[in-house]
């Protein structure tokens, strides 16, 4: 993945026919400003993780039954054993289950933020496999993680994020206008946009085939 924050930004700027400041550092459009741009882009970062997410790897390096896992963490695809290679399964959660009855040991992620072992890992530890959200991006010359096939998913849901703050600000004024003509009084163009970008997002999102989840 080679596309910077500079050059997304541009892609959304021109996506949403505004014009780019050349001058402007960082980079910004005429009527979106700097940081609404990357505001936008880290939540279009976290919208696609529900289809394409950061495959990531924790090493538990430590004896104990419970750690604390990464804070980027969504999921946990799969645990496994250093010494037996075991994959490890989730402990369930029924009625007249005997948790202790499964395998040699079983995993269940709580409290928040932990993962929680029945029984104590040994030295050797274990692997956890999981499902992470992408980097941050914080400057234009920043690379974004995400690979180049979510790029235009990226640009549309930025996209309806700008408009979605201009339909803010165009609301408050529209509230007291008087509309004679056919329709609504409460139309707001600009939010329909917004709404028209967010379709055209979850419609290109689709195209990208899934990732697959892991198996407990």
């Amino acid at each position: 993945m080679s596309t910077t924050v500079l050059q997304l930004k541009g892609k959304i700027i021109r996506m949403l026919a505004d014009e780019v400041l050349a001058a402007s550092s960082p980079l910004a459009g005429s009527q979106t400003d700097a940081s609404l741009l990357l505001d936008a882009i880290h939540a279009a970062l976290d919208a696609i993780s529900i289809r394409i997410w950061k495959p990531s790897v924790f090493a538990i390096e430590e004896v104990g039954d419970k750690f604390e896992l990464p804070t980027d963490l969504i999921e946990i695809e799969a645990v496994r054993m250093v010494t037996t290679g075991a994959i490890l399964p989730r402990a369930p959660f029924r009625a007249g289950e005997f948790l202790g009855a499964i395998q040699d040991n079983s995993w269940m992620t709580y409290p928040r933020g932990y993962i929680s072992f029945l029984n104590d890992l040994d030295a050797s530890g274990a692997i956890i496999y999981y499902s992470a959200s992408w980097t941050k991006p914080a400057g234009d010359n920043d690379v974004i993680e995400a690979p180049d096939t979510c790029v235009a998913a990226l640009t549309l849901f930025a996209a309806s994020h700008c408009l979605l703050s201009r339909a803010a600000g165009s609301g408050d004024i529209r509230q007291y206008a008087t509309k004679v003509d056919s329709g609504n009084p409460t139309d707001n163009p600009i939010l329909d946009l917004s709404h028209a970008f967010l379709k055209r997002f979850e419609y290109c999102l689709q195209q990208i085939p899934q990732m697959q989840k892991g198996m407990y």
